[in-house]
């Protein structure tokens, strides 16, 4: 088995080679992934990964990758509707959405998305500052989320229990 250390030294590189940042390795097929890597391997003679290291790279990269998705995805805008980091509607948006159990893109799809957006407005509480137009473009942001990073359609639990 090969150490935690090791790999850390061995594979980072390699694997910057073929994925520059975690959204790209998030975005990575596994198997493709670890041949990409394995082949690299076998012509610096050091030892591949297996599989299943590879697939947990690429699981902690998706984990990492949900939450930056579902901060952008709320992310508020400017005055021309463009992206503004200084705005964050997730600071506000995504306490609710974890009281309503629809913190992940296939929830909030799946709950939200067939509302008109004054309901949804109103039933995450009538959030200060927000607007109709916001809950359309966090749906729109959403789906495209969903269609862009198509294992987040995988990210998604049971409806909370006991709530």
């Amino acid at each position: 088995m090969i150490s935690e250390e090791t790999l850390v030294e061995n594979y980072t590189h390699i694997t910057m080679l073929h994925h520059k940042n975690w959204r790209q390795l998030a975005d990575a097929v596994t198997f493709d992934l670890q041949a990409e890597i394995a082949k690299t391997c076998v012509e610096r003679k050091i030892e591949s990964p297996t599989l299943s290291q590879v697939q947990s790279w690429v699981d902690m990269a998706q984990e990492k990758s949900a939450e930056d998705i579902m901060a952008e995805v709320f992310m508020g805008v400017d005055g021309e509707g463009k992206p503004n980091p200084k705005a964050n509607g997730a600071e506000t948006i995504l306490p609710l959405l974890k009281k309503t159990c629809t913190d992940t893109l296939m929830d909030f799809v799946g709950v939200w998305s067939h509302l008109p957006p004054d309901l949804i407005l109103d039933y995450l509480g009538s959030p200060r500052g927000f607007r109709q137009s916001d809950a359309r473009r966090w749906v729109a942001r959403a789906k495209s989320a969903l269609d862009a990073h198509p294992w987040l359609q995988s990210n998604c639990r049971p409806i909370c229990q006991g709530k």
